[in-house]
């Protein structure tokens, strides 16, 4: 076998190529790199104009969603490191788009974690370790606590740690405060959380308890200045909701705290606050600052509005002020507003009346009454008369199936297995036998029966089934025929009574009338 030449580079030996990621062509090397882009010599050369630097008037490059252009130079020049941030005149790495130094590289390789074969999180110590053994749920168990039980061990040692990490934190924490009466309560406070097992958590949350007393270290000089009303002027509803433990502890050292209708009477506040000072730069602000101190104010008969009182007033009047806008507020303006919530006319009475006062000339529109339901027969005939004559036939059997049905009395299996010649004509009239029972409808139920019997003798002949498409022994449900008649818009519940008096069925000399 004759050898290769040696002039033949090898398919092993070429450099790898990569694709140009604005054509997707093959290229052995990429001929500018551009926003993490490889770009080939035909795309750099047509994507890339030439352009003179920005800063040293050189010739050179810019693409063409570039912002300036600046030749090679510069760039190295301008080049820095993103972690020690010294010139990078050849970057060893690019992370982000930015350039690392040779130096740094070795802080941005990534990081390989071994996990060691057979290694667990102890049940009873919860050091990762070899598993030895298993217990009887199959949660792993490490050397040292298989050759004896360690439970209680282990238990005092955990214990123990967060009481010295909880009690480091304290003192950590202590520092913040100034004042001794202050430092006091702090130090009985990590104490009593201590002592009561619940050192891990007071150790993890240290940071907000603190900030609890360090707030009072700055409001109050005297112990005595605590009270209900103080700490909500202090505190705000959230951070009530936020210190429940610290509460509960002056709590237990005497001190009175906010009740709950106090912390509902600071929250409704807080809400009235952010209410005005969101339309503070309206052009009525003034005249709705006002209107809220006369609704809080005390009034003729020595009583005041409760906060949410004045809060569900203030709505619709904010409503209104924006429906107004910089013009003066108008009747038309009161009129657009109800009609886009109707529901706000009882709460915008109070600022209307206020706006009167002002000399505003306003009125509320009449209150509408709700109307009173009557009942009204809806005459069902007419309604089953149009549905017979309906081009879609299943819609027209129906009609007739509950026209029958409510109407005779009889039931919805026996209508359907009838024929087509039970219904018959004789001297002008309509003649149904049901059952060896023979009925002379009058005019009303004779029209919609003739409208149905002319849609379906078109379409299957003037023989067969009455109702033809189902089997003798197939029945259709009452859900079923319900349904045609919700889309006609009559209410199953009140065909009986309509019908009957519309239908006056009289039964023939001879036979008695269906039951």
């Amino acid at each position: 076998m004759a050898s290769a030449p040696q002039n033949v580079i090898s398919s092993s030996k070429r450099p790898p190529r990569t694709e140009c990621g604005n054509c997707g062509g093959s290229m052995p090397k990429a001929q500018r790199m551009f926003k993490g882009i490889a770009f080939c010599a035909a795309c750099y050369a047509r994507e890339f104009h030439r352009v003179p630097c920005v800063k040293c008037n050189e010739p050179c490059r810019k693409h063409f969603s570039a912002y300036e252009a600046l030749c090679r130079q510069c760039v190295i020049d301008d080049r820095r490191c993103q972690r020690c941030e010294r010139p990078v005149p050849r970057a060893a790495l690019i992370v982000n788009d930015k350039p690392v130094c040779p130096s740094c590289r070795r802080y941005f390789r990534p990081t390989k974690t071994y996990k060691p074969i057979g290694h667990a999180s102890c049940r009873v110590c919860r050091k990762y370790r070899f598993a030895v053994s298993r217990d009887e749920k199959g949660r792993p168990i490490c050397r040292l606590c298989s050759e004896r039980d360690r439970t209680a061990e282990v238990k005092a040692s955990y214990d123990a740690y967060w009481r010295a990490a909880a009690a480091q934190k304290a003192r950590l924490a202590g520092v913040e405060i100034n004042q001794a009466w202050v430092s006091d309560l702090w130090d009985k406070f990590a104490a009593t959380e201590i002592a009561a097992g619940n050192a891990n958590v007071f150790a993890l949350k240290a940071k907000r308890h603190i900030d609890f007393f360090v707030r009072l270290d700055a409001v109050f000089e005297f112990s005595a200045q605590i009270t209900g009303l103080s700490l909500c002027d202090t505190f705000s509803v959230e951070d009530l909701r936020r210190y429940t433990k610290p509460l509960a502890f002056l709590e237990s050292q005497g001190f009175e705290i906010p009740s709950q209708a106090e912390k509902i009477a600071a929250a409704e506040s807080a809400r009235i606050r952010r209410m005005l000072l969101s339309v503070r730069r309206h052009a009525h602000a003034a005249t709705l600052t006002g209107f809220a101190k006369q609704i809080s104010a005390v009034n003729g008969n020595r009583k005041q509005a409760q906060l949410s009182t004045v809060r569900l007033s203030l709505r619709p009047a904010i409503g209104l002020i924006e429906v107004a806008g910089a013009e003066p507020i108008s009747q038309a303006h009161v009129d657009r507003y109800l009609r886009a919530h109707p529901g706000q006319r009882a709460a915008l009475s109070r600022f209307v009346v206020y706006l009167r006062g002002q000399g505003f000339v306003l009125t509320l529109p009449p209150q509408k009454r709700p109307a009173v339901r009557r009942a009204t027969a809806i005459p069902p005939i007419e309604r089953w008369t149009e549905a017979a004559r309906s081009a879609v036939f299943g819609e027209a059997a129906s009609a007739i199936l509950a026209l029958l049905m409510h109407g005779l009395g009889a039931r919805l299996a026996l209508l359907l297995a009838m024929e087509r010649s039970a219904i018959a004509e004789r001297d002008s009239d309509l003649i149904v036998s049901i059952n060896n029972h023979v009925f002379t409808p009058d005019a009303a139920l004779a029209s919609a029966l003739r409208a149905y019997l002319r849609t379906r003798d078109n379409k299957f002949g003037d023989a067969g089934m009455l109702f033809p498409g189902r089997h003798r022994s197939q029945s259709m449900s009452p859900p079923g025929v319900d349904y045609h008649l919700k889309r006609w818009g009559v209410k199953a519940a009140a065909i009986s009574g309509p019908t009957r008096l519309a239908l006056k069925i009289h039964a023939t000399a001879e036979t008695s009338p269906v039951p």
